[in-house]
């Protein structure tokens, strides 16, 4: 496997193989193992250069394991000792990208997850952590454009979450109650359409209890929705929303 990626790339050109995987015929140049995580964070192995250093980091999801490594890598080949990047990697924070947030008990992860590949990624890490606890997922779709991931955000709903909230999401020329129904035909678990998304955030954590857990997708970070074809509103984000329904004098842990 690695040879054929060796084979592709043009003469000169430095290449650094790496893997969850080691082949005696083939061999990486550096291999990541014994990954483990939890709701601290996540601990690896990283083999390279002769040596095995664990690494740290408060990220967690099982692919970030690789996103690091990418990273730790190109640095070391830069001349970035390696302590210098494990004391780099262990406190990061990506805005909107797997945040999680105690809301007075409840669990809540906002994450830009949009299609079936990052839907799967988000939830199999999520539910890796709450593997039993009653998990509502809020969804939707753009419009205008990529019309079977109105049919992947149902189908994905049905596989990990207990309960599905279907809202806006940059819905274009198109009407997010029309989206939302289109999304819905796919769902097989409890379901409300709410077409304003701060108003569905809220009903969601109106409607939870502690120990819930409630997945937030599709926006991340962001802080404008998409309407109409050339127009968008400004969007305070999901997390303001959650935190201004915790008030602003509650106390609240987001990393």
């Amino acid at each position: 496997m690695y040879d054929r990626v060796r084979e592709s790339v043009p003469e000169g050109v430095k290449v650094i193989l790496f893997g969850q995987k080691q082949y005696d015929h083939d061999p990486a140049d550096a291999v990541i193992g014994n990954v483990q995580m939890g709701m601290s964070g996540l601990t690896f192995e990283l083999s390279y250069r002769g040596r095995t250093d664990t690494i740290h980091t408060n990220l967690v999801g099982k692919f970030n394991a690789e996103n690091i490594t990418a990273a730790a890598l190109a640095a070391l080949e830069l001349g970035v000792d390696i302590d210098t990047v494990k004391s780099s990697v262990k406190e990061l924070f990506i805005p909107g990208r797997l945040n999680f947030v105690e809301a007075n008990g409840r669990h809540v992860i906002i994450d830009y997850a949009h299609n079936h590949m990052s839907y799967s990624s988000l939830f199999r890490t999520i539910r890796s952590i709450y593997p039993t606890d009653r998990l509502t997922a809020l969804v939707g779709a753009m419009g205008d454009k990529a019309f079977g991931r109105r049919r992947e955000a149902g189908q994905m709903t049905n596989v990990y979450a207990d309960r599905v909230v279907i809202t806006e999401q940059d819905s274009g020329s198109e009407h997010p109650a029309k989206i939302g129904s289109e999304i819905a035909r796919y769902v097989h678990k409890l379901c409300k359409i709410v077409p304003r998304r701060e108003a569905a955030i809220r009903y969601i954590l109106d409607k939870s209890d502690p120990g819930d857990v409630i997945v937030l997708t599709g926006k991340g970070a962001e802080k404008t929705l998409r309407v109409g074809r050339n127009s968008v509103r400004p969007y305070a984000g999901d997390l303001e929303i959650v935190k201004a329904w915790l008030r602003t004098d509650m106390t609240i842990d987001a990393k």
